[in-house]
This record gives structure tokens, sequence and C-alpha cells, in this order.
């Protein structure tokens, strides 16, 4: 509706999309930021960590996380390590650094960083490296923050890109490029407004409003697709259907270059 309107000319009455977009970003993202802080500030990769207090979904993934480094990076038991000439038994083959009966070996050691450039793996593993002197759950932590941090930029640079697929979809369309970037705009406001509901839902412990909210979110995206470009069930149905596979690929793409420079810059 207010694609439409803004098209049709009235735009005085209403707040601006982009204006809308990142209000809208704002509250989300400091809301996720924040459920997520709490989150991670129980995590703890020993056995018996305590629960996050969020609810039954986030406790299960802070005991998947838990399950996983426990399995990455497992407890030497004293009694089976095997010595070779020249060595001692506290000194774990493979390993730079002693280590005592029961202790972990620093988890960055099974790490090997070979992304093709010598000058960014150099980068890297001096940030593995340092990265390696905390604890597990203290590196989880650092990356995670730096992470969210980068994660309303990427979607802030990414909404050109998504205006331009609708742009394809709908080349035969009359609409200017500005005019598909203002349905992106307004779309992505109503994606984190609901979104936004869903987090704080989980807060006060209403989990079961989540599916519902993503699945109306699912729906409103094809009803306003269908509503703004006029065209039939059948052409929306494929071209929404392409669209998400887009968005998807061209996400997933955008967020490993986030993701080295959360490694790079983190902390």
């Amino acid at each position: 509706f207010l694609t439409r309107e803004y098209l049709d000319g009235r735009i005085v009455r209403y707040l601006r999309p982009l204006k809308l977009y990142l209000g809208t970003s704002l509250v989300l993202f400091l809301l996720l930021g924040s459920v997520s802080m709490r989150g991670m500030a129980d995590i703890s990769f020993g056995a018996g960590g305590p629960g996050t207090g969020l609810g039954p979904a986030q406790d299960s993934l802070v005991a998947a996380v838990q399950e996983g480094a426990a399995r990455a990076v497992p407890v030497p038991d004293a009694t089976t390590v095997e010595t070779f000439p020249g060595a001692t038994t506290d000194t774990l083959p493979g390993s730079t650094t002693p280590s005592a009966p029961g202790e972990r070996p620093p988890w960055y050691d099974r790490l090997e960083v070979n992304t093709g450039s010598e000058r960014l793996d150099a980068i890297l593993q001096d940030r593995v490296e340092r990265l390696g002197q905390m604890a597990p759950e203290d590196a989880f932590r650092e990356l995670a923050r730096t992470f969210i941090g980068y994660v309303p930029t990427l979607m802030f640079l990414l909404l050109p890109v998504f205006a331009g697929l609708l742009k394809l979809l709908y080349f035969r369309s009359p609409l200017y490029y500005a005019e598909h970037f203002i349905f992106v705009l307004h779309t992505h406001a109503f994606v984190f407004g609901i979104f936004s509901l869903s987090i704080l839902a989980g807060v006060v412990g209403a989990t079961f409003l989540s599916p519902f909210l993503l699945l109306w979110t699912a729906l409103y995206i094809f009803l306003a697709m269908r509503k703004v470009y006029g065209q039939g069930w059948k052409k929306t149905a494929l071209k929404y259907w392409t669209l998400g596979w887009l968005y998807f690929w061209v996400l997933l793409i955008a967020l490993v270059p986030t993701l080295v420079m959360s490694v790079v810059v983190g902390g």
C-alpha cells in the first residue's frame, strides 16, 4: 500500500521510505544485539554450562554450540597420550605449547588458513593466533559481537542489489529502478518490524507466536509483489520463488567476506 501510494505521488502524508527503513533497522539490530549478547554471555564450552534464560530455542542453540566445541577441541586423556622418542608426556604431538594432563590444546592449532592470498592468510593467521590466546567461548563471543555489528551495514549495502534483482525480474515493467528501490525499502522495513516482534515474543516467553509471524512475512511479500506490480498469481508466484533463491544466494555470498572482515578487524 505504501509503495503504491508513493508511486502515485501521494508521499507527503507518509514517512519517507528511507527513514522508515532506517528506523525499523535500528530497532531490530538493537534488539538483536542485546538478545545475542545476553545469550552469549552465558555460553560455556565446559560441561554443565548454564542456559541463556531466553527460552528453549535459545538454550538448545547454546547446548549445540557447547557440544560442537567439545567435539572440535576434545580433552585429552593423560593415560592415552602416546610418547615418542625425545618427547615428554606433557607435550602433545602437533601442539606448539605444552599441555598438562587433562588440559585442552590451543584450538587454533587445528586451523589452517588458505584463502589464496599470502598477505590475507598472514593477517588471518595472526588474528586466529590472537583469538587462540582466549578461551574458546571468549573467542566465539568476540567474533559474534563483531559480526553482528557489521550486519546492518551489509544489509544496507545490499539494498541496491536487491532492487536490481527486481528490475531484472520485471524488465518489462514501466517502473524505473528508483521505484523498485522504494519497494525494497518498504518490504525490508516490514520484515525488520516483524523480526523485532518475533524477538520480543521470545523475550516475554510467547515463542509460539514466532512461526506465525514468519509465515505472515513470507505471505506478505508475495501479496506485496502482486499488488505493486499487478501481475497474475502464477507469474507472481514464479517471480517470488526466483527472487527468494536469488536473495538467498546473494546474502550467502555477501556473508563470507563479512565473516572474514570480522576475523581481521574484530576486537
